[in-house]
């Protein structure tokens, strides 16, 4: 039996298109994937850039010092820039991530700011780096682990 040469033809259009598709979504997910990594590294970059164990003990003798106080300034300065690239990368994880991802980020905004306040108010809560920053590290594994999860690239739970 003899094919015609139409069918064989259209056979290797549609082989065509359905492997231009599958090349186009698959080359999307990886573009999908590498950008939402870069918006991830920009926002933990962020994160770590805020405040620290080292601004924390400045903040407690900073009254006792000039030298110190005007490190905070430094310290202030930091903050503000971490600020600043953790929202803009928030933007673009908002933008690119599923929901438990974008929820995760959101948490550890939600630590970065707690910490936040006790710079503008030290007199208001924990007298401790340990007790202020505690809760902020698990969150961001959190939100590592929900990345990892997402493109099957298993978890961090481990490094605890």
């Amino acid at each position: 039996m003899l094919v015609k040469p139409e069918l064989l033809t259209a056979a290797a259009a549609l082989a065509a298109i359905i492997i231009y598709f599958l090349t186009t979504r698959r080359e999307n997910q990886r573009w999908r994937r590498d950008a939402l990594l870069e918006a991830m590294v920009g926002f933990l970059d962020g994160s770590f850039s805020r405040y620290s164990e080292r601004a924390f003990n400045a903040s407690l003798a900073a009254g006792a010092d000039p030298a110190i106080s005007e490190k905070m300034e430094t310290y202030r300065g930091r903050a503000a820039d971490g600020t600043r690239r953790q929202n803009s990368s928030l933007t673009r994880i908002r933008l690119l991530a599923p929901a438990p991802i974008i929820h995760e980020a959101e948490k550890v905004i939600e630590e970065d700011q707690r910490i936040q306040q006790w710079f503008d108010d030290p007199s208001q809560g924990d007298s401790t780096w340990s007790a202020l920053n505690g809760p902020r590290q698990p969150q961001r594994l959190e939100l590592i682990n929900a990345y990892r999860k997402k493109f099957g690239l298993g978890d961090t739970r481990h490094l605890g």
